[in-house]
């Protein structure tokens, strides 16, 4: 949490651990675990989560005329990595 400047939020986590853990012995209907490493980031504007673009598709689309032509503007490759702007 130190990485994104939240080194506050996580003191206080330590501060309060003892309380922020399960019960002894706690049960679940069911555990759910994600592998975050394998999520793709999206690209959506502000109200509208359900027509978010993953990230290796969003220079495409700009190249289409679809997007709003940041591919071009702000050096988005193909693979959606960004580079310092090309003029």
């Amino acid at each position: 949490m130190q990485a994104t400047e939240r080194a506050g939020l996580a003191s206080l986590a330590d501060t309060y651990a003892e309380i922020l853990t399960p019960d002894a012995g706690c049960e679940y209907d069911q555990v759910i675990e994600i592998d975050l490493t394998s999520l793709e980031p999206h690209i959506n504007g502000p109200f509208t989560p359900d027509l978010a673009t993953p990230l290796s598709q969003f220079a495409d689309k700009c190249g289409r005329g679809e997007g709003s032509g940041l591919a071009g503007d702000r050096g988005i490759d193909r693979g959606g990595t960004a580079h310092a702007t090309r003029r």
